[in-house]
């Protein structure tokens, strides 16, 4: 049972995503059928949810591949595939593809002092093409140590290609669907090509600034595909939220993220003003929590998240972001209530030395709800609740003439139910009398003690509480952490992979180099349900490494459907971990 248990904290956070098929298919082909056709667009259809990137719906069809019927691959295919163009040109490690007459509407074209398009400056557009592209390979690969991204079929370069991608779109990077790196791996990787907008023009950041936060943008996209891998559609959030962040490394004047923090005449948007999402929710709000990678940059440094897409080879980002942040001598939960935090100190708020460097310009986090303190106990009840990894910011007046507040800062710090949708209600109570309980927090306003508690829907629910009390925020950020995921180590192998029973009488797995007595033995589906378990002896010969083995039965005796498995071995008090294919005829 120790074992097993063990085995079990371990896979907590092991969140892979399940293929779908069938309706969900069938909007995304949609979905991407609009956005790779401009005209469609402005015959009043609407991108589902609307963002500066396109990057989202290809590879969410990608994901869902191997589950396409043959119709279903073919159009996506075609939509997929790259359109044919008049010309193009190498400009260092970019090939890029472009119209010189505008025929089909695509032509490239600088914009003017007043935005309007110049005639005959379509080669000096894609010559901009080529220099802020080759300078996001030159940041984010030379100087920010990323790995390069691989290069597509056809030619030595990065292919690039530039045409009207409609209005609001500024780029997308789009995998390949039928070339993955590496067969059979999770998670997969892919090669891409780059398509980006053709002038800007009416864009939040119009022409060159345009440009350059698309090349720092779309070229992260690629780095993250080819090089790191892509874990499902549920993981977008993240590539969105590293990609934002990265426009602001390359060009931190520009900003051009603001636009989705903050309306045009200064109200919250997406993250601020719905902060009770999770981290990894998904739609427009990823976009906005750019400002997750503004925090841990300035927290951690600037290479804590290429050490996040580090760990993402093996795992997927919330257990990544675990590892890192438990690297920096912090978690995943303390850095999260930190970010709640920081979220509060914007705006007149601002501290731009201990939080936010741009804080003054992001908007102040919108409260849900108020409400008057009675004396001596008041209780708040939020009856809609809070997603896991995701804070409730409301307001308590603490006298009749509303000169006197405090804001509570409720966190659910539920990791994993992130990003599954559901908010838990929870309870605020506050009150004068001193309840002799060392759960409550306690805090002084004015000379006047308070004692206040969250009382979550489930006693075991890792909450947390703060409370902003004008430019100050009083709580304890130190909580219990679980038990820290341990990542695979790198001298287990797994052979055949993929593996076919009926080609191959079993699967090996090669144990460390150690004087092995037994191995438990552990096979995981991808949705973590136990497929077998057992206790083996390994392999002994006096030349081949030892091994342990598996026929691809589960434990009632049947065989194991396809798909990718995970294998858990465990020796002593030391945890192993690979993962496979099997496929069947």
């Amino acid at each position: 049972m120790r074992g097993r248990l063990v085995v079990t904290l371990i896979l907590v956070t092991w969140a892979v995503d399940a293929a779908r098929a069938g309706t969900e298919a069938d909007s995304l082909i949609e979905q991407l059928r609009i956005l790779r056709t401009p005209r469609i667009q402005r015959e009043g259809y609407a991108l589902a949810e609307s963002g500066k990137c396109g990057f989202g719906v290809a590879a969410s069809v990608v994901a869902l591949w191997p589950t396409l019927s043959v119709d279903q691959r073919a159009l996506a295919a075609s939509l997929l595939k790259p359109l044919d163009f008049q010309k193009d040109t190498l400009i260092g490690r970019f090939r890029i593809h472009f119209d010189t007459t505008n025929v089909n509407g695509n032509e490239p074209a600088l914009l003017d002092s007043a935005g309007s398009r110049i005639p005959g400056t379509a080669n000096a557009y894609v010559d901009s093409v080529g220099t802020y592209f080759n300078i996001a390979w030159t940041t984010e690969i030379d100087s920010m140590g990323y790995t390069a991204p691989p290069i597509g079929p056809a030619d030595s370069a990065y292919d690039i290609y530039v045409r009207d991608l409609g209005a609001g779109l500024y780029g997308e990077t789009v995998p390949y669907p039928d070339i993955p790196i590496d067969p059979g791996q999770t998670p997969p990787r892919y090669t891409s090509y780059i398509e980006v907008h053709n002038d800007f023009h009416g864009f939040y950041s119009p022409g060159m600034e345009g440009l350059k936060v698309t090349a720092a943008h779309e070229f992260h996209h690629a780095i993250q595909l080819g090089s790191y891998g892509f874990w499902g559609s549920k993981e977008i959030y993240f590539h969105e939220i590293t990609s934002v962040w990265m426009e602001d490394v390359l060009y931190n004047d520009i900003n051009d993220y603001y636009q989705y923090i903050k309306s045009p005449s200064g109200s919250p948007r997406g993250h601020f003003d719905t902060p009770y999402k999770s981290l990894n929710a998904a739609g427009f709000i990823e976009y906005s929590r750019g400002i997750w990678g503004k925090y841990v940059q300035k927290r951690f440094g600037l290479n804590f998240m290429r050490r996040v897409w580090e760990y993402m080879k093996e795992v997927p980002s919330i257990p990544s972001f675990d590892l890192a942040t438990r690297e920096s001598g912090s978690s995943l939960r303390k850095a999260f209530l930190e970010f709640a935090i920081w979220n509060y100190f914007t705006d007149i708020r601002a501290d731009t030395i201990s939080y936010y460097t741009e804080g003054k310009n992001y908007p102040l986090v919108r409260l849900k709800d108020s409400t008057e303190f009675s004396a001596p106990t008041t209780v708040y009840s939020d009856f809609l609740g809070v997603e896991g990894l995701g804070s409730s910011y409301f307001r308590i007046f603490l006298d009749e003439g509303h000169t006197r507040s405090v804001i509570p800062i409720a966190s659910n710090l539920d990791a994993d139910s992130a990003g599954n949708g559901f908010r838990r209600p929870f309870q605020y109570s506050i009150q004068t009398t001193d309840p002799m309980d060392s759960s409550l927090q306690s805090f002084v306003v004015n000379g006047t003690t308070y004692w206040a508690g969250v009382t979550p829907s489930g006693a075991t629910d890792p909450w947390n509480l703060l409370h902003g009390i004008g430019n100050a925020v009083v709580g304890d950020t130190n909580v219990v952490d679980p038990p820290m995921f341990q990542p695979a180590v790198p001298n287990l192998s797994v052979y055949p992979n993929p593996f076919i029973p009926s080609v191959h009488q079993s699967v090996r797995f090669q144990l460390p180099a150690r004087d092995t007595a037994s191995v438990e033995l552990y096979v995981f589906s991808t949705d973590l349900k136990l497929v077998f378990s057992a206790t083996r002896l390994p392999s002994r010969t006096l030349v081949k490494p030892q091994t342990i083995s598996w026929d691809g039965r589960t434990d009632g005796g049947n065989y194991a459907a396809s798909g990718v498995y995970f294998c858990v071995l465990q020796i002593g008090d030391e945890v192993y971990k690979a993962k496979f294919v099997l496929l069947r005829n």
